[in-house]
């Protein structure tokens, strides 16, 4: 039931994420690429290919401490425009194959949103989240 729960909670933040990605009122605008305002503080982000790419936008707290068997708690606020222009830290894991990047962090709960440069206000567009085990795609 706890997985069930936090399942929820990553899918809503995912859900969230991407509506406030593309119907967010920019609150400064870098270039051509909006700032949007999550509920944790404004991330900057970048145009590739007709697509604006907000990166390392963090969903949770970092699961250390008394936090590491909890469920997810919200990220902490920050002040200023977070840079969202980088993927957040890999999650704990060796280097395999030349395929993956070895880490240590533990602070690696983050999203990467993309939303296609021509989206709409109100909308709706397709979410895909992906974890090893699955994929699941959802309309928000």
């Amino acid at each position: 039931m706890k997985l069930k729960h936090a399942m929820h909670v990553v899918i809503t933040l995912a859900c969230g994420a991407a509506g406030l990605a593309i119907a967010s009122v920019p609150v400064v605008q870098i270039a051509s690429v909006p700032v949007v305002q999550t509920e944790a503080g404004a991330v900057s982000g970048a145009e590739r290919n007709d697509v604006f790419e907000y990166r390392g936008i963090p969903f949770a707290a970092p699961p250390v401490g008394a936090l590491r068997w909890a469920l997810p708690h919200p990220p902490a606020a920050w002040t200023g425009v977070r840079d969202g222009t980088a993927f957040g830290p890999a999650c704990p894991q060796q280097a395999r194959f030349n395929l993956t990047e070895g880490s240590t962090q533990e602070d690696c709960l983050s999203l990467n949103v993309s939303v296609p440069r021509q989206a709409r206000l109100g909308k709706k567009l397709p979410v895909l989240l992906t974890n090893p085990h699955e994929v699941v795609r959802l309309e928000c």
